[in-house]
């Protein structure tokens, strides 16, 4: 099947040294005269069943590192899934509710408490026993709420006299109960307008717990308001009689105890 030039320069006994397959289908043993460049010329019809090994699979070397470069690990946490997110926030307001819910009992159990003790009655501590102390203490601080208060009430009642003041008409005329007196109870007559009345009125609503105005900033508020150039339009207002001569009076024993207490 095969014809070999004459011109070749191997014997049969080199072949027969070689197994067929490495001809064929690989390459010659080292000692073979088939693999130089010259041999191979000298037998084309060998060489076309002659495969180089360059044309086969390529193994890789699976200890050798990717040259390609590594991407870096993302360091934020996955976003939350849907029914994740709706979860937590099924959680949190579950959480806020029972908190609301709690605070609303508490606050409901002092204030039973406080009406108990408004009633007379003594508080019992976590053994059933009488809580004296508590009580007691529970007492005084109903007290001085009461008393805040009440001067609450009497400060915001003068500020709503003066306020009704500005809007009478300058054509109305006023009386000596129109004006708003620094004092408590509002005065029957000038008799009852005292130095003494007029600073616990403007004073003690200061002592509220929570009150940020300060004893300098309400005489000089004071001062402002019972100015005379502002008084005078007021007692021009008043009929003339009785009530204005009272009036007058009024307004000069303010000014002047406003102005001892800015002193």
């Amino acid at each position: 099947m095969f014809s070999f030039s004459p011109s070749s320069s191997f014997s049969f006994d080199e072949l027969n040294h070689s197994s067929s397959a490495d001809v064929l289908f690989g390459s010659p043993s080292k000692k073979s005269a088939y693999t130089s460049e010259k041999q191979k010329q000298a037998a084309p019809g060998l060489g076309y069943f002659v495969f180089n090994n360059a044309g086969s699979e390529p193994t890789h070397d699976t200890q050798r590192p990717s040259t390609q470069p590594s991407l870096p690990r993302s360091t934020e946490r996955p976003a939350p899934t849907a029914p994740a997110a709706a979860a937590d926030d099924h959680v949190a307001e579950e959480e806020a509710r029972l908190r609301k819910r709690t605070e609303e009992q508490a606050a409901e159990a002092v204030r039973g408490e406080e009406a108990w003790v408004r009633m007379g009655g003594t508080l019992m501590d976590a053994r059933g026993r009488r809580d004296v102390e508590r009580t007691k203490f529970m007492r005084e601080e109903l007290k001085l709420r009461d008393h805040e208060e009440a001067l609450a009430q009497q400060w915001g009642a003068y500020e709503d006299a003066w306020r009704r003041l500005a809007h009478f008409r300058d054509s109305s005329s006023l009386s000596f109960t129109d004006i708003p007196w620094p004092v408590h109870p509002p005065p029957r007559s000038v008799d009852d307008i005292t130095a003494k009345k007029i600073e616990a009125f403007l004073t003690e609503p200061l002592t509220i717990r929570g009150t940020k105005t300060t004893r300098k900033e309400r005489i000089r508020a004071s001062l402002l308001r019972w100015h005379p150039d502002k008084m005078t339009k007021v007692v021009q207002r008043v009929a003339e009689g009785e009530d204005r001569s009272s009036v007058e009076k009024g307004i000069a024993v303010v000014t002047q105890s406003i102005h001892s207490m800015n002193r």
